[in-house]
């Protein structure tokens, strides 16, 4: 029985692990599955976390957005006016002579 049968390794994995040229200890194999797997992990639970912060803060954000813009609107309205009545009494002041 091969040394990689007893540890487990399917035939052709054990192939490219154990051939002469190959550049792969079975230790550095172990190692890039090993960061393959943490990868994984970390993006799908960013991801997860990204989901869930957006379900739970969005319509907070919303509605936060939507005052601003009204903000915004009433401001807008009340400079037109200012604006609108110092044009107004700029027209109808009559310069001394």
């Amino acid at each position: 029985m091969l040394s990689c049968e007893k540890e487990g390794l399917p035939s052709r994995l054990s192939e490219i692990v154990h051939h002469p040229l190959s550049p792969f200890t079975k230790r550095a194999f172990y190692a890039i599955v090993v960061l393959a797997i943490v990868m994984a992990i970390g993006t799908f639970s960013i991801g997860a976390a990204i989901s869930a912060i957006t379900f739970t803060f969005g319509p907070l954000f919303g509605s936060a957005l939507k005052e601003g813009v009204r903000y915004l609107e009433k401001e807008e309205e009340r400079l037109k006016g200012k604006l609108e009545s110092k044009d107004a009494d700029s027209k109808n002041h009559i310069p001394a002579e």
